[in-house]
């Protein structure tokens, strides 16, 4: 190959990888998942993927209510296939600087016009009693529970 076909090359590969990650870039910002009940809306329902030893494992997303009045996200609830409990709990920081996981069990309130993300170092789904693994590039159902809106079934990708 000459040194002018080998310059081709590298550009014409070069522009092809380029596309390759647009494509890429484009294709997982439209994997991002939206789900809504009445004025609430849920993005991007998430869990990390666990070890094979691993009894637990959380579920994160971000909650939006864009409607005018508040709403309260109540409980949370996994397939017995999945999990033996599901509940929303919060990691937080005490004065002494421990980290502090609590069960939120009277549920957690949603703001009119307000979003709250679900998200590492703060709320989450923590999934009890494992059934198997959360393995990477699977998914399930969870269902979130409002006082207001109802219930709403969701989509967890295992990442």
């Amino acid at each position: 190959m000459n040194s002018s076909n080998f310059a081709a090359f590298t550009n014409t590969r070069n522009l092809l990888a380029a596309m390759g990650c647009a494509f890429a870039i484009n294709a997982s910002a439209s994997d991002v998942r939206h789900f809504s009940v009445g004025n609430l809306s849920i993005a991007h329902p998430w869990a990390r993927a666990t070890a094979p030893v691993a009894r637990t494992g959380v579920v994160y997303f971000s909650l939006k209510n864009s409607g005018d009045q508040a709403d309260t996200l109540l409980s949370a609830t996994v397939a017995s296939a999945i999990a033996k409990r599901a509940s929303l709990h919060e990691m937080s920081m005490d004065a002494k600087g421990l980290m502090r996981m609590t069960e939120i069990k009277a549920g957690l309130a949603l703001a009119a016009n307000a979003e709250v993300k679900f998200a590492p170092g703060g709320y989450h789904v923590m999934l009890e009693g494992l059934v198997k693994p959360l393995a990477a590039k699977q998914e399930f159902a969870m269902t979130l529970r409002f006082a207001k809106a109802g219930a709403v079934s969701v989509m967890v990708q295992i990442q």
